[in-house]
C-alpha cells in the first residue's frame, strides 16, 4: 500500500480504527458486523482482508474515508455483495449487481444434489436453467460436469447480460446457450430433449414481501414474488418440463416454506425421488422425476 502523506488523513483513524467504528455502527442491523466492514473497507481500499491486516496501522485519504462512510450507510438498505458487485458462489466469484438475486449459500445444496446424482456419469449432459439470474448455478455445473451442454432462460434484460458477463468471465460461450426468454418460450426455441432442469423460481408469498429483511426487499421482485401463494412458478415449470425433459430425465428445483407436495399431483407424470437438506437443517432442493 502506498505510504501516504501526514496531512492527507488523521493519524489517530487508522484503518484499524475505521474498521472498528464500521463494526459498531453496522451492529445495529447486521449480523456480521466485523465480516461486512472489512468486505467495505477493503473494497474502497482496493485491497483483499488478508492485506487489510498487513497495513491496518496505516491511514486513509479523505476521500476514502468518506467512500467507506458512504458504504456503511448503504449496507442498512443493501447486502455487501450489491453494493461491491461480487459474490462468491460455490467455488468462483461471480459479478452481480442490484438487477439480480444475490446468490445464497442455501443455493449451493443444487449443487451437491447434482454431484450426488451425477457426479460418476461419463456420458455428455444437456441441462436447462429456467431463470439465470447472475448466471451463478448453471456457470457452476457446468464448470463441474466438463462435458455438460448449458441453456439458460432469463427474460430481465439486465439479468440476461449479467449472465453472459460471468459466462464470459469463466470461458463458456462454447457450452452455454442463453436466451432472453421466460422460460415459458424453452419449447419454442429448443431443438432437443433435455436430460436435467434446474430452476431456483420466485417462492415468496406476495405477501410476505414487505416483511423481508430490508436489502431483500431491495432485489428485484420478479425474482422473489412467487405469486399471492408463493408457489404459481413451480407449475409453469412442470408444464414446460412434460414437454423437454427427455424420459427419466430430472427437475431439480429449489424451495421455500411455501411449498406443498401436492404441486406434484396427477396433472404432471413426475414425482418426487430426493429430497436435500440445506446447510441450517431446511429442505431445499427437490428431485423430481
Amino acid at each position: 500500500m502506498p505510504q501516504m502523506k501526514e496531512k492527507d488523513y488523521d493519524s489517530d483513524m487508522s484503518i484499524r480504527a475505521r474498521l472498528i467504528a464500521g463494526s459498531r455502527y453496522l451492529a445495529n442491523w447486521s449480523s456480521t458486523p466485523h465480516l461486512d466492514a472489512e468486505l467495505l473497507l477493503a473494497h474502497v481500499l482496493s485491497l483483499n482482508r488478508e492485506q487489510l491486516i498487513l497495513y491496518c496501522n496505516e491511514g486513509m485519504t479523505d476521500s476514502q474515508a468518506m467512500d467507506f462512510e458512504m458504504l456503511l450507510k448503504l449496507r442498512k438498505s443493501h447486502s455487501v455483495a450489491a453494493i461491491v458487485g461480487e459474490k462468491e458462489f460455490w467455488k468462483h466469484s461471480f459479478a452481480v449487481n442490484k438487477d439480480v438475486l444475490i446468490p445464497r449459500p442455501d443455493t449451493e445444496t443444487m449443487l451437491v444434489a447434482l454431484l450426488s446424482r451425477y457426479k460418476k456419469l461419463t456420458q455428455p449432459l444437456k441441462i436447462v436453467e429456467l431463470g439465470t439470474g447472475s448466471g451463478c448455478v448453471i456457470i457452476s455445473i457446468l464448470k463441474e460436469f466438463r462435458n455438460a451442454l448449458g441453456f439458460g432462460f432469463e427474460k430481465s434484460r439486465a439479468a440476461f447480460y449479467l449472465t453472459m458477463h460471468n459466462m464470459l468471465k469463466y470461458g463458456l460461450r462454447a457450452r452455454l446457450k442463453l436466451y432472453r426468454l421466460g422460460f415459458e418460450s424453452a419449447m419454442r426455441v429448443l431443438s432437443c430433449k433435455v436430460d436435467v432442469i434446474v430452476s431456483n423460481p420466485p417462492y415468496v408469498r406476495r405477501g410476505e414481501i414487505p416483511y423481508l429483511q430490508l436489502e431483500v426487499q431491495n432485489e428485484p421482485r420478479i425474482a422473489l414474488d412467487g405469486g399471492f401463494n408463493g408457489i404459481l412458478p413451480y407449475f409453469s415449470i412442470l408444464k414446460l418440463a412434460s414437454k423437454i425433459l427427455r424420459p427419466g430425465g430430472e427437475i431439480f428445483l429449489e424451495i421455500g416454506s411455501s411449498w406443498r407436495d401436492s404441486v406434484v399431483s396427477a396433472n404432471y407424470p413426475f414425482k418426487i425421488v430426493e429430497r436435500y437438506r440445506d446447510l441450517s437443517g431446511i429442505e431445499r432442493i427437490l428431485v423430481l422425476k
